[in-house]
């Protein structure tokens, strides 16, 4: 990764006028010191090598408040990249969301659910994130498409088809409703059989008490 930061360090400014690597050049150590940090910072994130490099680089262009390369930066955007996509450590395991398998089971939902999708754009935008995960690019998150999701999982809690064993047998929806949710941060939880998506488990508890237990 040390490489790979000083190849960021050469690029920032062509990238976005930020000539942090003009001032360093004359600072050896500093340089050296900011690289070797940044390196390290970036490896203790369970991700493969070159979802590290796409998320970073992509972040330097697309990061509005980017001001040049330090620790906190790196930290700040592997943190909200592994929010986002569910990748967690627990016990020192890493667990990684298989990004492929997740888009696939967008790209089958909006097919199947074409009265949701009737511009078939969901769906497009669930193949173009396909083949950046199998390019090893980091995806870009559908916000139109989470809104319709958490809109049809939001209904479904209110008219209480939200049934242990039925979610069971709903397949890909199913799947990308969990996708989804988890990419938000949500955790699933569950009373008397129903499942409820929620940050905590008070949260959820208010869900299933106001909107579910009251039916």
């Amino acid at each position: 990764m040390n490489e790979f930061f000083l190849h960021f360090l050469n690029k920032m400014e062509i990238f976005t006028g930020i000539k942090q690597m003009e001032r360093l050049q004359a600072k050896a150590g500093q340089l050296a010191e900011l690289v070797d940090e940044c390196a390290k910072a970036a490896e203790a994130f369970p991700l493969k090598e070159d979802i590290l490099k796409s998320v970073l680089f992509d972040a330097m262009q697309t990061d509005q408040d980017f001001i040049g390369l330090n620790v906190k930066w790196v930290r700040k955007v592997l943190n909200t990249y592994c929010q986002v996509h569910g990748v967690t450590k627990e016990n020192q395991r890493e667990e990684k969301v298989d990004l492929r398998a997740a888009y696939q089971s967008m790209i089958d939902f909006w097919s199947e659910r074409t009265d949701l999708d009737p511009s078939g754009e969901r769906k497009e935008f669930a193949i173009a994130n396909y083949q950046r995960v199998a390019n090893g690019q980091a995806p870009i998150d559908d916000l139109d498409g989470i809104k319709i999701l958490a809109d049809v999982h939001s209904k479904q809690i209110l008219g209480g088809s939200l049934d242990v064993k039925q979610t069971e047998r709903t397949g890909s929806g199913t799947r990308l409703r969990e996708n989804i949710e988890r990419s938000t941060g949500n955790q699933k939880f569950v009373f008397d059989g129903f499942e409820i998506w929620a940050k905590t488990e008070e949260e959820a508890r208010n869900i299933y008490e106001t909107q579910v237990g009251k039916r």
